[in-house]
């Protein structure tokens, strides 16, 4: 059954990651959906807490909400709401690690983008202010996480330099 919820939870990335490439915006009936698949998903196989579950939808939105609040445009709601409710299906130990695949993997879209027009000198150039569509890297993460997260924790955990 858990794989079930997991494939829902799955194309739902996806229909939120083609929109906010598309729109850059994540629309609330994407997240609201996504939020009856963690509702589903805890309710029928939930396999750690609840605690864990909540503390998942709160951790990393709060501190992308916090961003939002300092620095404006750094990062829109729909990116904060889609944080709460993939928390709230991965729980708190893969949402962390989902928001840090996220930062690893724009961060090295964007320098891969600035190498590539700097040797071509052709396209928009990426400027310091240039709008990112963050909600696709944010369901990249937490697509790897869903898929790899624990091996990748435990690997961690596991380690010498644990």
């Amino acid at each position: 059954m858990n794989y079930i919820f997991e494939m829902l939870f799955l194309i739902h990335l996806l229909m939120i990651a083609e929109k906010d490439i598309h729109e850059k915006k994540i629309p609330n009936r994407y997240i609201l959906s996504l939020c009856l698949v963690a509702a589903g998903f805890i309710a029928v196989c939930r396999t750690s807490g609840i605690a864990a579950h909540f503390l998942g939808a709160v951790c990393v939105s709060a501190v992308l909400f916090l961003i939002a609040l300092i620095v404006p445009g750094a990062f829109g709601m729909g990116d904060v709401k889609l944080m709460a409710a993939g928390g709230w299906f991965l729980g708190w130990k893969l949402i962390i690690l989902s928001g840090i695949f996220a930062f690893l993997i724009s961060g090295l879209y964007i320098i891969v983008v600035w190498f590539l027009q700097a040797v071509c000198k052709k396209g928009k150039t990426i400027h310091r202010r240039t709008e990112l569509a963050f909600g696709v890297f944010l369901c990249i993460g937490m697509a790897v996480s869903l898929l790899w997260g624990e091996q990748v924790i435990n690997c961690y955990v596991n380690s010498p330099f644990y």
